[in-house]
């Protein structure tokens, strides 16, 4: 990456009401773009700052949501480039403000997003216009399989386990990541 390109990821968390929160994704997206931003900026008026000041002591007001998209696009609007990956929106439940705010960004000719989801109807009507790349499940299983069986075997922490239990771990742990991978249908 050049010095006017940035980056910055979030990941959505279905456990952490905050991390389906889009308050939180957009001020976790100004935290990352920040230190940058501010190098590249030439008025040095701070978004983080501007936003602290506005809302110190107001509360939840209806107006911080827009503000606070209206600063990631003013950040992103000083880099040549800035990627954005949002990974497991499927895991937010209340999902339409941040699809809004990601077809929004898809009109800016210099952010490029790579959205990560499982395959649900109303994330992929709302993003029909992308380009998708769809992954199926045994494509990476081998992977996975490979690297606990590395971690088992090549693994200090792991040389004293028998070798019996050590086919028992592999065996549980690869059956638990099918489920899991089964429970996505990804398709095929």
């Amino acid at each position: 990456m050049d010095g006017r390109s940035a980056l910055a990821y979030f990941y959505c968390d279905g456990n952490d009401s905050r991390k389906q929160d889009l308050r939180y994704i957009l001020g976790s997206f100004i935290r990352q773009l920040l230190p940058k931003w501010s190098a590249l900026s030439e008025n040095g008026t701070n978004v983080a700052q501007s936003l602290h000041e506005t809302y110190k002591d107001r509360g939840i007001n209806p107006n911080f949501l827009r503000d606070l998209e209206d600063g990631v696009q003013k950040m992103i609007s000083i880099f040549s480039r800035v990627y954005l990956v949002i990974d497991g929106i499927d895991e937010i439940a209340e999902r339409q403000h941040i699809l809004s705010f990601i077809n929004s960004l898809q009109r800016s000719v210099n952010v490029h997003l790579l959205v990560v989801s499982r395959p649900l109807w109303d994330i992929e009507t709302e993003l029909r216009s992308t380009l998708r790349l769809n992954i199926e499940a045994n494509l990476f299983v081998k992977d996975i399989e490979t690297y606990i069986q590395w971690r088992l075997n090549d693994d200090q922490q792991f040389k004293r386990i028998k070798p019996s239990l050590k086919t028992t771990i592999q065996d549980r742990l690869s059956a638990q990541c099918m489920g899991m991978l089964s429970s996505f249908q990804f398709p095929s």
